[in-house]
């Protein structure tokens, strides 16, 4: 189905707009069920029923809280949901299977950085007469535009950053926070000779999070982008990349790693930094015993 149908008051309590974070950024998108939407391919603009996909309900933290909206929003609108969800690092892939073979329908819930290639699929809906009514600001309405069509609808954007263990730290005699590179890097040796399984640096290192290099990029002096120009390639980058190769060398971070990993570890006290977003607190206290 469309979403055209589905009032702004609506939308945000089905998405619970601010109420859930995710990892970078999201927005959610309608599906139509062929082509590239419009209610006469199929999709019914006035119907209570629809998917809602999502990675977070497969996420043990987010999960709860994301059926407590769903199930406000049934109760309200005297509608049935169905959610469908894929781990993250699957999700894109999962995601393109089932709308290339028609078999997704309803709201989806995509990282910005998939919405280029979700839009150029022809399946979903211009929401731009939703858009429009929403009070959104138009920083927030651009992170769901692409080729000048609102595709998404901003859900949460938030900044990704070092999260702390001061127990960890303090153990290993560190009593302030590194503030360079190099301080950073003589922390982290100091963890890890805390030994006891403890990963000093919980960094993303998973193929489908490796973009959390990109921060790192930035602070050895890559500029990301010049204009159009994509920069990555430059010496900074480069420079970043052969850090990160010397802290696994070391063992001061960890292969095959990716968020959900790092909290997890986190959580138990078995790593003493790690990148998220502001929910890492939440997320973290619920899978820590303490």
């Amino acid at each position: 189905m469309t979403t055209s149908g589905i009032s702004r008051r609506g939308a945000l309590r089905m998405f619970g707009i601010g109420a859930l974070g995710a990892v970078g950024a999201g927005v959610l998108g309608a599906c139509a069920p062929s082509g590239a939407g419009s209610p006469s391919n199929g999709g019914d603009p006035k119907s209570k029923d629809f998917d809602f996909t999502s990675w977070s309900l497969n996420e043990e933290a987010a999960k709860p809280s994301i059926e407590k909206i769903i199930a406000a929003w049934e109760k309200a609108e005297k509608s049935t949901i169905r959610a469908v969800s894929y781990p993250y690092n699957e999700y894109l892939s999962q995601l393109t299977l089932k709308l290339g073979g028609g078999e997704t329908t309803g709201a989806v819930h995509l990282d910005i950085a998939w919405l280029a290639a979700m839009a150029q699929m022809g399946k979903l809906v211009d929401l731009g007469s939703v858009a429009g009514k929403g009070g959104y600001t138009d920083v927030a309405l651009k992170s769901g535009t692409y080729d000048g069509k609102q595709y998404g609808l901003p859900w949460n954007t938030g900044s990704i950053g070092v999260i702390a263990n001061s127990q960890l730290l303090e153990k290993a005699g560190i009593k302030e926070h590194p503030t360079t590179v190099e301080e950073f890097e003589s922390a982290l040796r100091e963890l890890k000779g805390l030994g006891g399984g403890i990963v000093p640096y919980a960094a993303a290192t998973k193929v489908a999070q490796l973009k959390d290099i990109f921060p790192w990029m930035q602070t050895f002096g890559c500029a990301m982008l010049d204009g159009e120009k994509v920069t990555i390639g430059d010496d900074a980058s480069v420079d970043a990349v052969t850090w990160y190769k010397k802290l696994h060398d070391e063992k001061l971070i960890a292969a095959d790693v990716d968020r959900f990993d790092a909290r997890a570890l986190f959580g138990q006290g078995k790593a003493a930094f790690y990148d998220d977003a502001i929910i890492g607190k939440g997320v973290t206290s619920a899978q820590s015993k303490d």
